[in-house]
């Protein structure tokens, strides 16, 4: 229970938080608190099942994709999460919902059936909105990758929910969409700043073949 508090946690300070560097720091700290839960959660747990939590939370979530965000941000000295100004109430107030309906929607649906651990399905559903509203909300492409990744833990909790066993299929599908999306959204970046010296979204509209 304290490891889904502190992640609840993190979804708050991401939520409201303006400096890219800020959400960076929470997505280490995700990697550590799922690898965690999903110890915690699961009932029987093999070699091959713990290699494979072991490299998708610990190595890629806390290490590889930090470093790899870590390194954009440098080398395109981006410092804020957008170049719009969202007022710090607004931002509160969108959390304060997704939060109230997280846990709403994680209550009725664990009255209905008790195969779903509520706890970790309103986590994870907290955890899908908020990488949902880093992507509206904001118009740079290195935050919407970064909502992105706040989705897939999102994900990755729900597969905890349902469940104690996590099928091996299942983590391999997560880690390589992982991949996919760190490999595509970088090469957006990098063409953004060499072409326009900046990574908004709104420089999109004026790439051409």
């Amino acid at each position: 229970m304290l490891l889904l508090l502190a992640f609840g946690l993190t979804l708050v300070y991401m939520g409201i938080a303006d400096r890219v560097r800020r959400l960076i720091d929470m997505l280490i700290i995700q990697g550590v608190l799922l690898f965690g839960m999903a110890i915690v959660q699961l009932h029987h747990i093999d070699v091959l099942n713990l290699v494979i939590i072991l490299l998708e939370t610990l190595v890629v979530k806390a290490v590889v994709l930090p470093l790899f965000l870590l390194r954009v941000k440098k080398k395109n000295e981006i410092s804020r999460v957008s170049t719009q100004a969202v007022s710090g109430f607004s931002k509160g107030l969108w959390m304060a919902v997704i939060i109230a309906f997280s846990f709403t929607a994680g209550h009725l649906l664990h009255e209905s059936s008790d195969a779903i651990q509520a706890k970790y399905f309103s986590v994870g559903i907290a955890s899908i909105l908020t990488g949902i509203m880093l992507i509206v909300k904001h118009d740079k492409v290195l935050t919407h990758l970064m909502g992105y990744l706040v989705l897939e833990n999102g994900i990755f909790l729900l597969t905890l929910a349902v469940g104690g066993e996590m099928p091996i299929i299942v983590n391999g599908a997560i880690l390589l969409d992982i991949v996919l999306a760190v490999l595509v959204l970088g090469l957006i970046i990098n063409r953004l700043s060499t072409s326009f010296g900046a990574t908004a979204l709104s420089h999109l509209s004026e790439l051409k073949d």
